[in-house]
């Protein structure tokens, strides 16, 4: 409600009482379970209160973390479990945007050590009204007994976060051990290969076991690998292993060897991102003729970037040709974005001058032909030259008319404005080709007719308003007027 109905509202519920104060408070009870009301106090009438209907609530976001609380079934040291999954919802009336997702670490004699490890679809992407994403959670104790920690997940909602409680308990480790046993690799572009990161295999009991061939799933490879079929006592060997993704988004993995009657997995992951694109559409602009010196509409190219990361060093300029190009793109274009170039036809000569503008990026140079051609502007003449002289023509009589061509000898059509006739002069009714507008190298005629109103030298000007550069154009008009006597004198007399 607005200031100014709560006043009318007060004044017609108080006759005659003037008001000494209003208050208004969204926090004071109405006494019915709600909040917000105006309070006006009067002079000898007490105070008045009004409850205040709540706006609607803007729209945003709400989180809701399912389960809250991840329990993990006994896990031997240096090994990893199976990951447990956390679904986010969006139960909020706007658009979800996580931007964060953080475990807390345990201390031990070594310092600070992660024990639960996540991958998630969450960061990064919105996630719509009522739409879900899901966070996969794994326990890797690197010491004995009851282990916890607290998963934060971050947003644009009000707090700021939601959490989950992680615990599990933790088992003494076995004789052969992995280290890590969870790899994560740093984003990868799709169809390239990350740098190698390993894993090893120690064998800390007193006997050597026997090994059994290593083994990856996923997007992961096996680069190299120093492990035989036995491992001796208190000795450790090492496998490579590198992230080649063929597919962009999140991606896990696992890493498994048999050591003795055991079998040892560990959890890879990372995320794949498509590189840059850089398509340009269209191929060429083509654009209408333009007058020498004046500028056209600007037509546009669109460059697109369709890749998960952003594409850079972007320049553009016109490599040849009458036309002026403004980069709205700057030098970088983020991912999964479109950008402009404007193109701007400004002929400096007559003619289908063609041109060219230059895109480039950090992948390669590309090329949209341009095209359009420059013309002169509207040219007019006017025939004759030098104006028209009439005869000798009694007053109040007409002279025989005269004729006037217009010529567009320009490279546009001309289009005419006004035709005016001052003085003694007139364009005879009906006798004028001349309409508003006419094409190139084409020509009109109008007649002219000297009609003196009193005698004597009579002058005056036929005026053409159009859009040709020399505008108005003009011709002089001119012609003698006598005066006829009735009856005749006899001079003889």
């Amino acid at each position: 409600m607005r200031d100014g109905e709560l006043l009318e509202r007060v004044r017609h519920g108080l006759p005659n009482a003037p008001v000494t104060q209003l208050v208004v408070g969204s926090a004071l009870p109405t006494g019915d379970g709600r909040a917000g009301e105006l309070r006006a106090a009067t002079y000898g009438r007490g105070v008045w209160q009004i409850p205040l209907l709540t706006a609607a609530t803007p729209a945003q976001p709400a989180i809701s973390l399912s389960p809250s609380v991840l329990t993990f079934a006994s896990q031997a040291v240096a090994t990893a479990s199976a990951p447990q999954p956390v679904t986010v919802t969006n139960t909020g009336s706007a658009a979800l945007t996580i931007s964060q997702i953080a475990i807390s670490q345990a201390s031990t004699p070594l310092g600070p050590e992660s024990e639960f490890a996540e991958t998630d679809n969450c960061v990064g992407a919105p996630i719509a009204v009522g739409q879900s994403c899901m966070v996969q959670v794994t326990f890797a104790p690197v010491a004995t007994g009851n282990r916890s920690a607290t998963m934060t997940i971050s947003g644009n909602v009000a707090g700021g976060q939601g959490t989950v409680a992680l615990s599990g308990t933790a088992t003494a480790a076995g004789a052969v051990v992995l280290t890590p046993v969870v790899l994560s690799f740093p984003s990868t572009a799709v169809n390239a290969t990350s740098a190698a990161q390993n894993i090893t295999v120690s064998n800390t009991g007193g006997a050597s076991l026997s090994l059994g061939a290593a083994a990856v799933t996923g997007d992961f490879r096996i680069s190299a690998n120093t492990c035989g079929a036995t491992l001796a006592a208190n000795t450790g060997c090492t496998v490579a292993i590198v992230f080649a993704p063929t597919a962009s988004g999140t991606r896990t993995g696992s890493f498994t060897i048999a050591a003795g009657a055991d079998t040892l997995t560990a959890q890879l992951n990372s995320t794949a991102v498509l590189p840059a694109t850089d398509t340009l559409a269209p191929a060429s602009l083509s654009f209408a003729a333009q007058q020498l010196g004046t500028s056209s509409a600007a037509q546009q190219v669109t460059l697109t970037n369709a890749g998960d990361v952003a594409l850079t060093l972007i320049s553009a300029q016109i490599a040849s040709g009458d036309f002026v190009a403004v980069n709205s793109c700057g030098n970088s274009l983020a991912a999964h974005a479109s950008c402009g170039i404007s193109v701007v036809f400004q002929p400096k000569s007559v003619g289908p001058p063609p041109g060219v503008l230059t895109v480039a990026d950090e992948f390669r140079s590309q090329s949209v032909a341009l095209s359009g051609t420059g013309v002169a502007p509207p040219g007019v003449s006017l025939s004759p030259l030098f104006g028209l002289s009439f005869p000798a023509t009694g007053v109040g009589l007409s002279s025989a008319t005269q004729t006037v061509t217009l010529t567009n000898n320009g490279g546009l059509p001309l289009a005419i404005a006004t035709v005016a006739v001052s003085g003694d002069f007139a364009v005879v009714p009906g006798s004028s080709t001349c309409g508003d507008r006419l094409a190139i190298s084409d020509a009109c005629t109008m007649q002219i007719a000297f009609r003196p109103v009193v005698g004597g030298s009579r002058s005056g000007a036929l005026t053409i308003a159009d859009n040709a550069n020399n505008s108005p154009q003009a011709l002089s008009l001119s012609g003698s007027g006598w005066t006829i006597r009735w009856p005749p004198t006899d001079r003889r007399r």
